[in-house]
């Protein structure tokens, strides 16, 4: 038997392979697909740029946001230092009316003392203050201690001593005087 080849029997009339249309189709296919890749690469270059707009926004506003926390740690030390401040300025407005100066100290013994007084040591310290000095009699002594008792700046007076000096006919006398915060 000799060999051969197969019959081919053509009933719809079209040639074999490929027809214009499938041609037409598969090449309309490419170009759709080449589109849609080169859209796709597209769509991806411009998400890759808004990324980087991102990320540059992002650092810049961490960077604002150090700069805002800096701010308010000195904004707020600086309003706790005002409420400070303010509340040490009312201590001192309430305590201004009992301080008493060292001027206003020697004010009031210079309208205590009486004329036949010599005071020949005058010694002022933060809460105290000492006198020493001459009189020529008891009564003097007596009247410069009224005065200095009757006196608002002193807490208290004391006469520590007095005694008579022969020689001068004189008595020199020594007195404490409590003076200064809360003495109104």
């Amino acid at each position: 038997m000799k060999n051969s080849k197969g019959i081919m029997i053509n009933l719809l009339g079209k040639k074999p392979g490929i027809s214009p249309t499938r041609y037409s189709l598969l090449a309309g296919s490419c170009i759709i697909v080449l589109i849609l890749l080169l859209f796709t690469g597209y769509i991806y270059k411009s998400a890759l740029a808004e990324l980087a707009r991102q990320e540059n926004i992002n650092a810049r506003l961490q960077a604002s946001l150090e700069d805002y926390k800096v701010k308010s740690v000195t904004v707020e030390t600086q309003q706790s230092l005002e409420q400070n401040m303010l509340a040490k300025q009312d201590s001192i407005n309430q305590l201004q009316p009992f301080l008493v100066s060292h001027l206003e100290v020697l004010g009031e013994i210079e309208k205590s003392v009486p004329a036949g007084i010599l005071l020949t040591e005058l010694e002022v310290e933060t809460s105290k203050a000492i006198l020493k000095g001459y009189a020529p009699d008891h009564n003097e002594i007596a009247r410069l201690l009224s005065g200095l008792r009757i006196s608002s700046c002193f807490k208290s007076v004391i006469e520590v001593s007095s005694r008579y000096e022969e020689g001068t006919d004189e008595i020199l006398f020594n007195i404490e005087m409590d003076w200064g915060e809360g003495s109104q």
